[in-house]
């Protein structure tokens, strides 16, 4: 009998490993978790590796493991830094783990877009201003005819005044 492997007499005689452990080098251990025994006696994980259900896994990376071992990530998410995340629409991960994007912009399918000009994500990703409005202040407008935005954004037609073909005008 080799009290190095043997489970009923792990390290010394009558000393027997508990359900769900196996003996490596004399020492009860749990295959599925266990960095120096991972999946199998002497199968170590690398120092920046986890041993997650008998597999060395990176749990900043691996959508099955995020975080920690048995954590899944939604369908589609990616695991970026031990998070889960939405790479269409995390402002923190746009497009690619660890792309923030810039104050004031906003993740739009994966491309960060100021959502107050832009005028296929006007207000809101994906609200699309019609061919003849732009995107002021994230409202789709028409600057031909919009008092508070008159030919340009921002253009605010004062009193008695009404905006016609882009110009503040007396009423």
């Amino acid at each position: 009998m080799n009290i190095l492997t043997n489970e009923n007499n792990c390290g010394a005689c009558d000393n027997a490993c508990s359900s769900g452990k196996t003996c490596c080098n004399g020492g009860c251990v749990n295959l599925e978790t266990n960095e120096d025994n991972c999946g199998a006696c002497g199968v170590a994980c690398d120092s920046d590796l986890t041993c997650c259900a008998e597999a060395c896994v990176d749990i900043e990376t691996d959508v099955d493991n995020c975080g920690a071992c048995g954590t899944d990530c939604p369908v589609g998410d990616d695991c970026c830094n031990g998070a889960c995340a939405d790479l269409d629409t995390d402002n923190d991960n746009c497009g690619l783990c660890g792309y923030h994007c810039p104050q004031n912009d906003t993740c739009c399918g994966g491309t960060c877009v100021s959502i107050l000009s832009d005028e296929d994500n006007c207000g809101a990703c994906n609200v699309v201003c019609n061919p003849n409005q732009t995107c002021c202040n994230g409202d789709c407008v028409n600057l031909q005819t919009n008092e508070d935005n008159c030919g340009t954004c921002g253009v605010v037609c004062g009193n008695n005044k009404v905006c016609t073909s882009g110009q503040c005008v007396s009423a």
